[in-house]
């Protein structure tokens, strides 16, 4: 935050002023670059972003360049559509995932921290921890 070395995505004042440009000229570079985008979609036959996710038939690997270390990597295996491996897979993740963070570890350490948390009061905290609390930290 308020990190940008040239002073283009900050609200940092200071940092702003390294930036020699016009904000509109960066809002114009970007509505350029969508349109252009969508004329790519069109061409290739979607509408949305979500319609091309998991598309790999329009990805093809460019050897050109390529260090010598890596022009003999096979990419065919990265740009298999999901559905060839898997009929059942999908092309885009639909489902929600339970990750069970509303029972972590964590939430436990918190609640006996609390007291620091609001008021800096010291806490010391005994607990035990396995490798089954790997959302710990």
């Amino acid at each position: 935050l308020n990190t940008c070395p040239v002073g283009i995505a900050t609200q940092d004042e200071e940092l702003r002023k390294k930036f020699a440009g016009q904000p509109e000229h960066v809002m114009n570079y970007f509505f350029l670059m969508a349109e252009e985008i969508r004329e790519t979609m069109a061409q290739l036959g979607y509408r949305t972003m979500s319609e091309m996710i998991g598309q790999t038939q329009h990805l093809e690997a460019n050897t050109r360049g390529m260090h010598y270390k890596s022009r003999g990597l096979d990419l065919t295996p990265l740009l298999t559509p999901a559905s060839e491996l898997n009929p059942s897979a999908g092309t885009r993740n639909l489902t929600t995932q339970y990750h069970g963070l509303d029972i972590a570890k964590d939430n436990d350490m918190i609640a006996k921290a609390q007291p620091a948390l609001d008021d800096g009061t010291p806490v010391v905290i005994n607990d035990d921890i396995n490798n089954l609390n790997r959302t710990f930290g």
